[in-house]
Parts: structure tokens; C-alpha cells; sequence
């Protein structure tokens, strides 16, 4: 079935003839209300066209169509990737291909039959969770509701780049860089910004203990990722793997180092220098131990204090903290855009961070000195 205008569409009418060259193709222009609703449950698979070029996907009429039970096979859409929970109720397939549009109509016709109703249930909690999210922004429900939102996050997934829908060109700039296997997570809201983030990251913490996850990986989307991001990672996991748990967290980025900031250690792992020291601030990237995911669902969101309550201010005061951290960093820190926490432009970031590593080269420098040996290779 086709329903909507191809009368005054040339791509649609093409395509349209293509397809009722092949299969039983019912459309229809002029049905409303109750026998619109009886004649798309009657069909098996609706087809939806993009009505010009470039379209954005026609969420309406897919939803629609989910919620009476019938599976859509559609045009690709460059937004597409916006509504995940669409999952395999939708059949996608190459805009403008009809070779592609037929194979995908062979496929929606022999797929299983439950994915339109997955795909609503998933769009119902996504819903949910959005909803509470804005009741949450508002202040219309307190912060202590956080703890009962379910993420619409998959739950076998342990790195998430935490992004605002609201702030479109920060997340479009992650998109660009986002590793595989990284699942966007739309940040909590609340006014300050600061403790919209520190629920985020507790909202994080608690997802990831409830699905036996022992560590995540948070990054956010003004994070810039080294070129050779894949072997770096892969040899830090290595290195946190081979310390049997004796850390609570890796900071890819310190961008206020503590003056009290003491070093316990320095070691090298596959040609790189790792520092291990009691202090952090920074959440741009940091990978978090599991007494570390207890620590953040511990963290009180009716501390007003900036000073000492920010999410990382907060973990940095915990005593017996064991944080490591790559010399140079891992990571870096976007400068053309502005913080959504304090409304500032993150350039100013940057003259913090390059003094932050150089205080901890001169504190490793000194560590390394008392010493007077040299960094014994773990291999």
C-alpha cells in the first residue's frame, strides 16, 4: 500500500510504477478516519516515498502504520538515525533506488511479525523517558525522579557519548568522530547546568550496575579523539586490565589538576607513560571502575555548592581515590564551541588544561627524581 500525493510527484509516480510492475500495489489519496485505519491494516507492507529530494523522514506516517501492526519499508532519510527505536519495523532501503526499493519490499514481506510492535514499545519508552526528561527541566518533577527513569539506552552497551538533543550543532560534530559501539545518551536537565550533569552521570552509573556492567566509558561531545583513537584505547584497556582492578578511574583529560595532587606511580605499557595520582577534575572523557559507579549513584544533587559538589569536584574529594591518566593526555577538548554548563566558550579550557599537564609532568618529573631510577616496563 501507498498512501499520500503522487499525483504531483514525478519521483514517487517513477517509483510507484516500478514497484506495480512487480507486486499488488494499493494506493490510495482520498481515505481518512476509520477506513483509512481499516485499509492500512489490511495491507501487508506500506511503502513510503519521499514526496522530493533530501526529505526528512516521515515519522507520522511510519508511526502510524507501527501502531496498527504493519511493517514499512522506506526511503532512507539523512535523520534517520534520530529514531533508533524504530528497530526492524522499518525496512530502509537507498533513496531513489528502485533496485534497492524492491529488494527491501521482498525483504518487509517475509520479515518476522512482531518487529512493528517492538518498534512501538521501544518508541513508547523512549517517549517516556523524554517526556520525564523535560517534566525533570522544567522542575515540574523533583530530581529524585532520575532514579526511576529507565534509559533507552541497549543494555549491553558500556560507552556512551553524552550529548543534548538541544545543543544540535555539538551533536552533529560528535556524530562526525563517535567510535563504533559508542550509544548517544540524551544528558538529564536541570538548572544549574552542573547538576543536570551530575545526574546524567549518576543516571549512567546506575544503568550500568543494573545491567552487571563492572566499568563505562563516558565521553562527552566536545571531546576530540586522537587519530589513532582504536590502538590507543585497545592498549589502555590492556594496561587498566593488567592493574587487577587497583584503579577507580582513567581521566583521559585533567583539566584542573589539584595542586595537593599527589603521584603514587608512573609505569609504561606499550611505549606509553601512565601516571597514577589521588585527584581529577574533568568529565570529557574517563573510563569508570565499578566502586567508582557506586561513587556517582552516591552523589547528592541537593548540594547546591559548586565549589565542591560538581560531579567531579565531588569524586576528586573522595579520599583514596585511584585515578590514572596517560602523559601526554588522551584525549582533547573541542574550542570552537560553548559549554553547556557554564555558558562559557571552551577556549578558555584550554589554557587550564595545557597548565593542568604540566603541573602533573613536573609532579611526575619529581616523583621519578625522588626515586632516582628509571620506569620499569610492565613488558
Amino acid at each position: 500500500m501507498f498512501f499520500g500525493d503522487y499525483l504531483s510527484s514525478p519521483r514517487r509516480q517513477r517509483m510507484l510504477e516500478a514497484l506495480g510492475k512487480r507486486f499488488r500495489v494499493h494506493m490510495v489519496t482520498d481515505l481518512f478516519g476509520e477506513e483509512m485505519i481499516r485499509t492500512i491494516k489490511q495491507s501487508r507492507v506500506v511503502i513510503n516515498l519521499h514526496y522530493y529530494e533530501n526529505a526528512l523522514l516521515e515519522m507520522p506516517r511510519l508511526q502510524e502504520c507501527l501502531s496498527l501492526g504493519v511493517r514499512v519499508v522506506s526511503e532512507s532519510a539523512h535523520d534517520q538515525a534520530e529514531y533508533p527505536e524504530l528497530g526492524n519495523g522499518v525496512t530502509f532501503f537507498e533513496t531513489g533506488s528502485i533496485e534497492a526499493m524492491l529488494a527491501a519490499v521482498e525483504r518487509g514481506l517475509t520479515a518476522e511479525d512482531d518487529a512493528p510492535a517492538l518498534a512501538c514499545a521501544a518508541s513508547q519508552k523512549r517517549f517516556a523517558f523524554m517526556f520525564d526528561r523535560f517534566l525533570i527541566a522544567k522542575g515540574f518533577l523533583p530530581v529524585a525522579h532520575v532514579a526511576e527513569l529507565t534509559l533507552t539506552l541497549p543494555t549491553g552497551a558500556n560507552t556512551f557519548g553524552l550529548s543534548m538533543p538541544e545543543t544540535i550543532a555539538r551533536r552533529r560534530l560528535f556524530e562526525t568522530i563517535c567510535p563504533e559501539g559508542c550509544a548517544l545518551f540524551d544528558g538529564i536537565v536541570r538548572h544549574p547546568g552542573w547538576i543536570g550533569c551530575g545526574l546524567s552521570f549518576a543516571a549512567l552509573a546506575r544503568h550500568a550496575l543494573q545491567n552487571d556492567h563492572k566499568s563505562i566509558t563516558v565521553m562527552e561531545d566536545d571531546v576530540v579523539l586522537p587519530p589513532d583513537y582504536a590502538a590507543l584505547r585497545k592498549s589502555i584497556d590492556a594496561f587498566l586490565q593488567s592493574k587487577n582492578d587497583a584503579w577507580d578511574v582513567f581521566s583521559g583529560v585533567i583539566a584542573d589538576l589539584h595542586t595537593d595532587t599527589v603521584v603514587s606511580a608512573v609505569e609504561t605499557f606499550d611505549g606509553r607513560t601512565f601516571v597514577t595520582v589521588n585527584k581529577m577534575t574533568s568529565t570529557v572523557y574517563n573510563i569508570y571502575n565499578e566502586r567508582t559507579l557506586h561513587l556517582l549513584c552516591e552523589w547528592n544533587p541537593d548540594n547546591q555548592d559548586a565549589v565542591t559538589n560538581t560531579i567531579d569536584r565531588y569524586l576528586e574529594s573522595r579520599r583514596d581515590l585511584r585515578v590514572i591518566v596517560m602523559l601526554p593526555y588522551f584525549v582533547g577538548h573541542r574550542e570552537e564551541v560553548t559549554s553547556t554548563l557554564w555558558g562559557i566558550g571552551n577556549e578558555r579550557y584550554s589554557i587550564m588544561i595545557a597548565a593542568s599537564e604540566a603541573l602533573l609532568r613536573r609532579k611526575t618529573d619529581d616523583w621519578l627524581a625522588e626515586r632516582a631510577c628509571s620506569v620499569t616496563p610492565l613488558r
